[in-house]
């Protein structure tokens, strides 16, 4: 698994793996679902162009098939940042690893996972500023 830059050749691999009902119905109503080639133009456009770059596609294999990415927050909520990811079914295995960087890290950097990473089991979505992580083997 690598974390890298988006680039414009991973359009089609991008409009491949996103295009799944299960990743849109857990993530904000801003991702799109069909997800078409003009969406993940769009998408590009707006992450190549990010500087710093907070936004990284997850590569396993040579393919980009999945998103990780910073959030920074504003107005009131401007020293906080949301943190998020969606990853093809096909790299599940690899959703292990990227839990482990949401539970390993210091609670109190992060506001609150609005919306649970794609392979937790329900209810998945917990405050990490002032109350602690839940541990890795309450998710399964």
């Amino acid at each position: 698994m690598v974390l890298r830059k988006w680039n414009e050749s991973d359009l089609n691999n991008l409009v491949k793996y996103a295009n799944n009902i299960n990743i849109a119905n857990r993530l904000t109503n801003g991702f799109p679902h069909p997800y078409t080639e003009e969406d993940g133009k769009a998408y590009l456009s707006t992450v190549t162009n990010d500087n710093p770059t907070k936004v990284f596609a997850i590569e396993v294999n040579g393919e980009a098939v999945g998103s990780i990415g910073i959030f920074p927050q504003t107005d009131i909520h401007e020293k906080n940042a949301e943190m998020g990811y969606w990853l093809a079914k096909l790299a599940s295995a690899i959703s292990l690893v990227v839990k482990s960087i949401f539970l390993k890290q210091d609670a109190a950097a992060f506001a609150q996972p609005v919306f649970p990473p794609i392979f937790l089991p329900e209810p998945d979505v917990w405050k990490l500023r002032g109350s602690p992580a839940p541990r890795f083997s309450d998710l399964f």
